[in-house]
C-alpha cells in the first residue's frame, strides 16, 4: 500500500510538474525593475529638453506602468533629438485625468521616460529578416 501510494505521489509530482513547465513555455517571462523618472511642470521638463538643444523628432503614443497596483498611464510622447550631438530625451504628457486627480500631489504634467545619446538612423541587414 505504501509503495502503490509512494508512486501515485510520484506520477502527480511529475504531472504538476509538466503542466507547470508546459504553463511556463507558454508565456514570455519577463520583470518589473524598480526605476526612478524625472517628472514635473511643463515648463520645467520643456527647460531641461531646451538646455540640451534636443528639437522635436517624432510623436507616438506612450505609456509607462506606476504603482500602486502597477497602473498604467498612457500620453502623447514626443521624441526630442540632438541632430549635432546625438542627445535624445523621450517625453510623455501625463494624461488631464490622472494630473488633476488627488494621486497628483505634485502637479505632475510631463515625465522624461528614457534618455541618452548616440542617437542615428538604424542599420539592417536585410538578408537577415
Amino acid at each position: 500500500m505504501k509503495q502503490l501510494t509512494l508512486v501515485l505521489l510520484c506520477g502527480l509530482a511529475i504531472l504538476l510538474s509538466t503542466i507547470s513547465l508546459n504553463a511556463q513555455e507558454q508565456s514570455i517571462p519577463t520583470l518589473k525593475l524598480p526605476t526612478f523618472i524625472d517628472c514635473g511642470s511643463s515648463e520645467n521638463i520643456n527647460k531641461l529638453i531646451e538646455r540640451h538643444g534636443e528639437i522635436p523628432f517624432a510623436e507616438m503614443n506612450g505609456a509607462i506602468t506606476i504603482p500602486p497596483g502597477n497602473r498604467m498611464l498612457q500620453g502623447k510622447t514626443i521624441l526630442y533629438i540632438n541632430p549635432q550631438t546625438g542627445a535624445y530625451s523621450m517625453v510623455m504628457e501625463i494624461p488631464q485625468n490622472y494630473s488633476g486627480s488627488a494621486d497628483n500631489v505634485y502637479g505632475l504634467e510631463k515625465c522624461i521616460i528614457g534618455f541618452g545619446g548616440g542617437f542615428v538612423p538604424a542599420i539592417t541587414n536585410k538578408t537577415s529578416i
